[in-house]
């Protein structure tokens, strides 16, 4: 009975490995680049991460391990008399975005000093987005939190847009009046 055994080794740059390693079947589990292997003094052949060299019936006793890069490669391999096969899952992650819909509140006249609120809920459904445009050629307007806190400018003829779900307020802190254009994206 031949027995499974692993093995990890570092071959150094340009190496040639002798080892004494008998089986039916090589199974290279990890490699961290492409190798030679030679079974029992014949001719090398290339081996790297995943691939089995399968010689059933035949028992090899011996293999060498050549390294033809510049660079140190560190290999684990498993010997024996039957293959093994590594099959890790594979994790796809699809990623869709969420329906949305648009409510536009036209063009508003925010007074001097004042603010609009924006609760973040239109019912139950959930603010994706606001879209503040701001109409005046001069003045500029300010995208708050809940707490009346400045996220952001809106300068004159300016338009933005912030994801936000929570509560905000357009703010102007203009001695007079300015018109805008607020619109929200909510989840559907």
């Amino acid at each position: 009975m031949i027995p499974t055994t692993s093995q990890t080794v570092v071959l150094a740059p340009y190496q040639v490995l002798p080892m004494a390693a008998s089986g039916m079947v090589f199974s290279c589990a990890q490699a961290t680049a492409q190798f030679q292997i030679s079974f029992d003094g014949q001719g090398f052949i290339p081996m790297q991460q995943g691939w089995t060299m399968d010689n059933r019936p035949n028992v090899f006793k011996s293999i060498i391990l050549q390294n033809l890069s510049a660079v140190q490669i560190t290999v684990t391999f498993y010997t024996g008399a039957s293959a093994m096969f590594y099959s890790p899952p594979v994790t796809l992650a699809l990623v869709t975005e969420a329906p949305t819909y648009a409510k536009g509140g036209g063009i508003v006249a925010i007074g001097a000093g004042a603010s609009l609120s924006f609760t973040g809920l239109d019912g139950t459904k959930t603010r994706k987005q606001i879209i503040v445009t701001n109409l005046d050629p001069t003045a500029e307007l300010y995208i708050q939190d809940g707490a009346a806190n400045v996220l952001l400018p809106v300068f004159a003829g300016e338009s933005k847009t912030v994801e936000l779900s929570g509560a905000c307020k357009v703010n102007n802190p203009n001695g007079a009046g300015v018109n805008a254009v607020v619109g929200e994206i909510f989840y559907a």
